[in-house]
């Protein structure tokens, strides 16, 4: 299983004083969330950060709430899909943006029970198949999702093959 750091750095950090958010304010040398992030990053598969609106460069940077509540809750629907998902029509405009807490990104290796397995691939349109897990959805099968680490990348193209190298290095 993965594990997800959530860091709710959205707040404007007034009491402090500054001129800048909290989080971005610079103490020995770093700015404070840099310090944060350095103990996370070494114990989670993958840090979210809610951040003020103008700060959200960098991966895994959400636009904050305007609570910490509501900055942890963006930040934690960001979990499952990094990406903005959008479903569009067969004119490629935009029909509407899904919801991302509900969605996941499907990667391999993929499990199953080798008789379901074997159904699938004897009933199922192979050619039109874009994972092995749709056809045993297809034929009436329960799929389970389980949290895999991000960086583990399904290599289709030569900036796959890039980063993945990249990642192995």
């Amino acid at each position: 299983m993965a594990v997800v750091g959530i860091v709710p750095a959205a707040g404007r950090g007034e009491r402090l004083g500054r001129d800048l958010p909290k989080a971005f304010a610079a103490c020995a040398g770093r700015p404070l969330i840099d310090w944060s992030l350095e103990v996370l990053e070494a114990v989670c598969d993958r840090v979210i950060v809610a951040v003020p609106p103008g700060y959200e460069t960098g991966p895994d940077r959400v636009t904050g709430g305007a609570s910490r509540s509501e900055s942890v809750r963006l930040a934690l629907a960001a979990a499952p899909v990094s990406d903005t998902i959008k479903e569009a029509g067969d004119d490629r405009r935009v029909v509407r943006t899904l919801d991302r807490s509900r969605l996941w990104a499907i990667q391999t290796p993929q499990a199953f029970a080798a008789d379901a397995l074997r159904r699938a691939l004897d009933s199922g349109d192979l050619a039109s198949a874009t994972d092995d897990a749709s056809l045993v959805e297809e034929a009436g099968g329960s799929i389970r999702v389980v949290e895999a680490p991000p960086e583990n990348i399904k290599v289709t193209s030569q900036v796959d093959l890039r980063l993945a190298e990249t990642l192995l290095c």
